[in-house]
């Protein structure tokens, strides 16, 4: 039917999107190596394009991956998040709503745990919530017109250490202006000011 009415299907549009997530990424990083995690899918895709190390992919056999993604992004505590980032080598994070696994991981390695139980690790906390723990620079990133119709929020995050409390709210208040919210971007930048 795509093919018919010569419209791009939404699997080839994913492939758009993560090309697009690696070009940002590389561009916060233009030098040096990259360990990137995402979802398996989006670990896969976006690596492939930046031709970046990757954790948790669904192939290659890859349980060993899988397992260390999952450690990050459901863990309890940012302490801990942080703790296995640096163990991993974590530098950057792409969390992508429709390949969200962030529940699955936990459930994974908390049998019996709940949903709402879930929702309060790392993983769930960062992309729904939007707390940042103060290490976690996020970048400016609008899911490109061309692609809007995948109706998905991607957050793409930086592992920064150094980062001050100015400076993250000043990443803050330009992920907010490329997103479009430019009343809430004046808003942070007046916190950076004052």
């Amino acid at each position: 039917d795509d093919s018919a009415h010569r419209r791009v299907g939404l699997k080839d549009i994913n492939c758009t999107l993560s090309r697009d997530i690696a070009d940002v990424i590389r561009k916060s990083q233009p030098q040096g190596e990259i360990t990137l995690l995402s979802s398996p899918n989006g670990s896969t895709g976006i690596g492939y394009y930046g031709n970046f190390r990757t954790l948790g992919t669904l192939y290659w056999e890859n349980l060993a991956g899988l397992r260390a993604a999952a450690s990050v992004l459901a863990a309890k505590t940012d302490e801990e998040a942080a703790q296995r980032i640096r163990e991993l080598g974590i530098t950057h994070l792409a969390l992508v709503s429709d390949e969200n696994f962030i529940s699955q991981y936990y459930l994974l390695l908390n049998p019996g745990a709940t949903p709402q139980e879930a929702m309060q690790c790392f993983g769930n906390r960062v992309l729904f919530n939007k707390v940042l723990p103060p290490w976690l620079q996020i970048l400016p990133y609008k899911v490109p017109d061309d692609v809007a119709t995948l109706n998905v929020t991607v957050m793409l995050l930086k592992v920064n250490f150094r980062q001050t409390t100015a400076e993250a709210f000043y990443h803050i208040a330009m992920a907010q202006a490329a997103a479009g919210e430019r009343e809430a971007a004046g808003k942070t930048l007046e916190r950076v000011i004052a």
